[in-house]
This record gives structure tokens, sequence and C-alpha cells, in this order.
């Protein structure tokens, strides 16, 4: 993989398909269902597991942002963008990895995925986040 202070969305888009292709990919996210990789199910199953096993370190999983950025993309007609910065609890990120939407508003950012998920603890917030936008794209 590439080195992170060199991760765009071209790269994450790249390593998605690479990810998603592998026949390691059961290994490299454990927990999903491999017939319905994006049900709600799985994707509790993934983060809870993650959740379980996870180093407890902060460290970006690469893997893991691109298997649900690919995800977005794919049931919500997403693309991978680069995002310039945003602000997280009053501090600016910098440069950063998104999923824009042709008929959202708004972007999902990859590179909060892994802290939210550790933040809230609950093990379905990768579940919640399809589901906003399952509502939004259907209001």
């Amino acid at each position: 993989m590439a080195d992170e202070s060199r991760i765009d969305a071209e790269v994450m888009e790249s390593h998605a398909k690479e990810l998603l292709e592998s026949p390691m990919l059961e290994r490299r996210i454990p927990g999903v269902d491999l017939s319905d990789p994006w049900s709600p199910s799985s994707l509790q199953n993934i983060e809870s597991t993650y959740l379980r096993d996870a180093p407890s370190s902060e460290t970006r999983n690469i893997d893991y942002e691109s298997f649900i950025g690919h995800g977005l993309v794919t049931h919500f007609l997403g693309r991978w963008v680069d995002v310039e910065g945003f602000r997280l609890d009053g501090e600016d990120t910098g440069p950063a990895v998104g999923i824009k939407y042709p008929y959202l508003e708004h972007i999902d950012i990859m590179n909060s995925l892994i802290t939210v998920s550790r933040f809230t603890k609950t093990g379905n917030y990768w579940t919640n986040l399809f589901e906003s936008n399952r509502k939004l794209l259907h209001q």
C-alpha cells in the first residue's frame, strides 16, 4: 500500500478494486458476508469484529476505508474525491478522501470512518452511514 501521506482518491479507488478482487477479502475484512458485503448485517458484523479485534491505537486502516467507500460508490452512485481539508473537533484535518454523490449534498469522509467508529463504540456506525444515505437518496 502507498505511503499514507500520498493517499488520494485515485489511490483509494485503486486499492478498493484490488481489495475486492483479492482472494483474501475475508481475512482482510473479517466478518464480511461475501454474498452481500454491504448489507446491514454484514456491515454490523464487520464493524463489531473490527472493534473487538483491532489494535487499540488510532491507526488508519486503508482496507476498511476502501471497502466501505467502494460500497458507498456502488450503492449510491458516489465517486471518489479529494477534499482539501475539513474541521473535526475544531481542528483542521488537512487533505482527505471522500465520497461525493450526484444526488446528495454531502461528502462522506473516508479518513474519519475508523475514528468515528472507535469513538461511538456502537458497532453500527457503518450500518447507519449506509442507512442515512439510503434515506437521503429516497426523500
